[in-house]
């Protein structure tokens, strides 16, 4: 995806407008991306022409790509902080402000060469321009507008997500008593996004916008309580800690905030069972989402959100429900969900927490303190219902014991006639798979260390060496051939693609061993007729991933320490001299 914006972004330097085109060759990417004429259809254009105006003052490359990103990623701290002080008063602007400059998944978002530090300047703009309007100041409508134009030309579902969370909150909740600039902010909103639309056959789109599945929209939820409580802030426990530190017990969300634990627990152990049980884990995260939200609502701290001069509605209520009507809307329209669609919302998950700091500086200022570090620099908290998990896993031997004890015809019936040892051979597989989640889940660590290594040395994955040794190797006029990372090398190389049938001096494959071992008669037919005896192997220092996404931000997939692994190397093709 960086160098799909690079790529095009050149061809908007000499088209005026983002073309399939760099220039020099044609996007060797998917036909359906664009339009027979090679006009882009399937993404917004704003991140094409940012990226194209870096290009115009600086050399096109990856980092005058990544620039004006980060810059923007960075500038979107400065609305969050007057959304935070309005809301949460200037204590919880300062806490939040290091919790979001210093949050991995949005440095490492942020710093692409893609819409995700659009969407996060775009966000914190339109909640603070809504503030405004609240408070009665001027200019309020026009800059809630712009926002709205800013994101949907950012990314389309995006935008219905985050308009979808405005309408939830302005039309069941807030019921503004002047309609009138709200109808006017709709109509110039309308102007400006729905021509467009037409224009890139949006809404004729299903394959990309727009599932429309109860199931699918479990799932995502589910995925969402998941990743905000992994990777931004572990917000299914804080309830919890909540009643336990003032020792609350009286109402019955008390108790929903009880549960949140345990359900969580259920929830990222669900997927070592088997695909039956797919059904069980989208309800389970269905009931995390909804018991956050509440719990959220009913019990969080916040200074309150005021208007003129009243505190009318409470801040955390005001995020939350604008948070939950964004998140439910965005799983409805899209097809599939990605951690990167949460990179606007990051701001305001922040706010959150630091008003539960906050409550708790109130308290214990050294608890305060350290937690808010620990929570900065660690993942102790989002790992913690998974070690509690590893402390209570049995084996299915010590399950069947009770089962022993107990008169032969309620054993019988409870078994459904299985043996013990059938039982057992059943179970130990069920058991070993929520052994290995809980291995991959519970790993402690600090990605504030893991990111500021990654950025202070070399990274040595398998694309980026193919690229250096590409451009150290390869000659002028050469062409290359890869089956995933074509946009990438054309980009960073400037060499032309070419298909493996038209004999392309270079070929790179990912993962290699996947060519070398599967057993298909297409692939093998490939391998050893086609590339073993026109092409030479060059071994290459980095590891041969099977996870092809390694270097994308997301954090479920991407790897700081590609050269530690070892095993397989990367294998880069080189046609064989004298072959034509």
């Amino acid at each position: 995806p960086f160098a799909e914006t690079g790529f095009v972004a050149k061809g908007t330097l000499t088209a005026g407008y983002p073309i399939a085109h760099d220039g020099v060759q044609k996007y060797p990417g998917k036909t359906s991306y664009y339009h027979k004429n090679l006009t882009w259809m399937e993404l917004p254009w704003l991140q094409f022409y940012t990226t194209a105006l870096s290009f115009l003052f600086l050399e096109p490359d990856g980092w005058s790509a990544r620039f004006p990103f980060i810059v923007i990623g960075l500038a979107a701290a400065i609305p969050s902080y007057c959304v935070a002080r309005t809301l949460f008063g200037t204590a919880a602007a300062r806490i939040m402000l290091p919790m979001l400059l210093f949050s991995v998944p949005y440095l490492t978002h942020i710093r692409q060469c893609r819409y995700f530090a659009l969407l996060a300047l775009g966000s914190a703009v339109g909640v603070y321009a809504y503030l405004r309007i609240k408070e009665n100041k001027p200019g309020g409508w026009a800059l809630f507008s712009g926002a709205a134009i800013f994101l949907f030309h950012s990314h389309y579902a995006y935008f219905f997500g985050y308009m979808g969370g405005w309408v939830c909150w302005i039309l069941l909740f807030d019921r503004p008593k002047q309609w009138k600039p709200l109808l006017l902010a709709a109509g110039c909103i309308f102007v400006f996004t729905f021509p467009f639309a037409l224009y890139v056959n949006l809404f004729t789109r299903r394959n990309a916008y727009g599932s429309w599945s109860l199931w699918h929209t479990a799932s995502s939820l589910g995925y969402y309580a998941r990743m905000i409580h992994q990777h931004i802030v572990p917000w299914l426990l804080f309830p919890a800690f909540s009643i336990f530190f003032t020792r609350t017990f009286r109402r019955p969300v008390h108790f929903v905030g009880l549960a949140l634990p345990v359900l969580l627990m259920v929830y990222l152990l669900i997927p070592a069972r088997p695909q039956s049980f797919v059904r069980i884990q989208d309800v389970v995260g269905v009931l995390l989402f909804v018991g956050a939200a509440i719990c959220v609502y009913t019990q969080w701290p916040g200074g309150g959100l005021r208007i003129n001069g009243d505190i009318r509605q409470n801040g955390a209520r005001f995020l939350m429900i604008w948070l939950t009507g964004a998140l439910v809307s965005l799983s409805l329209i899209l097809p599939n969900h990605a951690f990167r669609y949460l990179i606007g919302f990051l701001p305001f998950f922040y706010m959150l927490t630091a008003c539960l700091l906050i409550r708790l500086w109130q308290r214990s200022k050294p608890i305060s303190l350290l937690t808010g570090i620990v929570l900065t620099t660690t993942n102790v908290f989002s790992v913690l219902p998974v070690t509690l998990v590893s402390v209570l896993t049995v084996s299915a031997g010590l399950l069947m014991r009770p089962v022993t004890w107990l008169p032969p015809a309620l054993t019988s019936a409870l078994t459904d006639g299985y043996t013990p040892e059938e039982i057992r051979e059943r179970a130990n597989p069920v058991l070993k798979g929520i052994g290995t989640e809980i291995a991959r889940q519970g790993t402690l660590r600090s990605p504030l260390y893991d990111y500021f290594y990654e950025i202070s040395h070399p990274y040595g994955g398998p694309v980026e060496t193919v690229v250096a040794y590409l451009n150290t190797h390869a000659k002028t006029g050469d062409t290359f051939s890869s089956d995933c990372d074509a946009v990438t090398l054309a980009f960073h190389t400037g060499l032309r693609f070419r298909s493996i049938e038209e004999k392309p001096e270079w070929i790179s494959l990912r993962p290699f061993r996947f060519y070398m071992t599967h057993p298909s008669a297409e692939i093998r037919t490939l391998y050893d007729l086609t590339l073993m005896s026109s092409y030479d192997k060059i071994e290459l220092n980095a590891p041969d991933f099977e996870n092809i996404d390694y270097n994308l931000p997301d954090p479920d997939t991407h790897i700081f320490y590609p050269e530690r692994f070892a095993g397989p190397r990367m294998i880069l093709l080189r046609r064989k001299h004298g072959l034509e």
